[in-house]
């Protein structure tokens, strides 16, 4: 047995008692082929770029117009990007630090007036023409143009039209404590006493409200003060603020006498007035019982656009004159896209064609309403 061992034991290529087995030397594994680096993506092209509040308390607003303005543009091939100033200073001033690395050489936007004064002042620091959708401000800048009808036109067109046209002789106001109570109010009355009207009893309401009943008591002795003193003439009472608020406060000033023929039934009642917050079709279908026969002024929709607002409406007349501006300056400069932009001429859109006017896209009409049976039916003679 020993010696059948000892001769396995040295058998060629056995391996030694207690040795580990030996394993082959592993092959040469060849590396796997690397992964192709990423595709960079193309760069960007020139663009227009839309400055609106995409997110935020406004984004529906922002998206509904971002739509109007891309379905305009893309009809004409204009390559958009929209850039969201999420309804803020502070993120239009972002958007605009975004501009020049996503290589916008014209915006569209400006939704609410601070926004749209951060917007416009932003443009022409940068030298980027701007279609703008600001309803106030100063005249524009020699690169923008803007494409709203400005807020006070409308004001002012129903106040010469009630003073001019139609005989009213004393306005009375109550004024939401807002700088858009303010400045309607301011546009209506330089309005009103240059077609011959004159200022009445005012109530602005306090900022942390106040009991309605007892400020439309104090109100009524001013509005009967004023009455006494010249007697009865055609007055009209100018409530800017929502259908809803004038709905809510009409009660009260209806009480009060201020409103109706009163408790005296001697005075004719007056017109109650408002602005164009009230062309809402839902919101007059909800509240236009109480403001049978109220008056309003806004622009004039063409039959094609009346599904939609003023505000879309205006905004697809700026996406028309950027596709114009667009196509005249293959170029896409900034400089000259400006030049054309203040020349440009809107052909094609509903109402025929509208050019721009130191600035300002005009054309479109201002008309005044009266509500009738919860719609705003438009007054028969042109104001």
């Amino acid at each position: 047995m020993l010696a059948a061992s000892a001769a396995a034991a040295a058998k060629p290529g056995a391996p030694e008692a207690g040795a580990a087995p030996s394993v082959p030397p592993p092959a040469a594994v060849s590396p796997a082929p690397s992964a192709p680096p990423p595709e960079k993506e193309p760069p960007r092209g020139p663009s227009a770029c839309l400055v609106l509040p995409l997110s935020g308390p406004h984004a529906a607003l922002g998206q509904r117009v971002a739509g109007v303005l891309e379905r305009a543009l893309g009809a004409a091939s204009v390559p958009v990007l929209r850039l969201d100033d999420r309804g803020d200073p502070a993120g239009v001033a972002a958007a605009l630090a975004r501009a020049d690395e996503d290589r916008c050489v014209v915006l569209a936007g400006g939704l609410g007036d601070l926004e749209s004064q951060v917007l416009e002042h932003g443009a022409s620091s940068m030298g980027l023409p701007l279609v703008s959708l600001a309803v106030a401000g100063a005249s524009p800048a020699p690169n923008v143009v803007r494409v709203r009808t400005p807020r006070g036109g409308p004001i002012a067109r129903l106040a010469g039209r009630l003073a001019g046209m139609d005989g009213v002789r004393r306005a009375h106001a109550v004024l939401p404590a807002d700088r858009f109570g303010s400045a309607a109010w301011a546009a209506f009355r330089e309005a009103f006493e240059a077609s011959g009207g004159r200022p009445g009893a005012v109530l602005p309401l306090p900022a942390g409200g106040g009991d309605p009943k007892d400020l439309s008591k104090g109100f009524a002795q001013q509005v009967r003060a004023a009455r006494g003193e010249e007697g009865c003439v055609p007055e009209v009472v100018f409530l800017p603020m929502s259908a809803d608020a004038a709905r809510r406060w009409l009660g009260f000033l209806e009480a009060e006498g201020v409103t109706g023929r009163g408790k005296d039934g001697k005075c004719p009642p007056p017109v109650v007035a408002g602005t164009s917050l009230w062309a809402d079709a839902a919101g007059l279908a909800r509240d236009g019982a109480a403001l049978e026969g109220a008056r309003f002024a806004d622009v004039r929709l063409e039959a094609e656009e009346a599904a939609g607002s003023v505000l879309e409406a205006e905004a697809a007349d700026g996406a028309r004159l950027l596709a114009a501006a667009w196509l005249k300056a293959p170029e896409r400069d900034r400089f000259v896209l400006a030049g054309v932009l203040r020349n440009a001429v809107v052909e094609g859109g509903p109402g025929g064609s509208r050019k721009v006017e130191d600035g300002r896209l005009a054309g479109r009409e201002v008309a005044t309403f009266t509500i009738r049976a919860g719609r705003a039916v438009p007054d028969g003679a042109r104001p």
